[in-house]
């Protein structure tokens, strides 16, 4: 999506946070830092600093069920839905259109 559209006007930021699940160690920056280029994820990737196994501020700030979570905020900055994948298209092209 972020390919897709930004040429639209949609920004996409990504929140790493480390609450133990699969990967039973905290990462640190440079391994976070290098899947991002092996991913080629050339978005703004923000860091959910908290200790292995608890939540940070963000995380906590939006209480999301389950990540990987999405979240959008249209142009005015109100968090508006959190959609499921077989509805983020159509939501942002919604969002993109107001």
């Amino acid at each position: 999506m972020h390919e897709k559209y930004a040429d639209q006007g949609l920004s996409v930021i990504a929140l790493y946070i480390n609450t133990q699940g699969s990967w039973p160690r905290k990462a640190n920056q440079e391994e976070i830092v290098a899947y991002l280029k092996q991913n080629n994820i050339d978005f703004p990737v923000g860091l959910d600093k908290a200790e292995l196994g608890s939540k940070g501020a963000t995380y906590k700030s939006y209480s999301p069920k389950a990540p990987p979570a999405k979240y959008l905020i249209d142009k005015k900055g109100t968090l508006r839905c959190s959609p499921m994948n077989k509805d983020l298209e159509k939501w942002i092209l919604r969002l993109l259109a107001e």
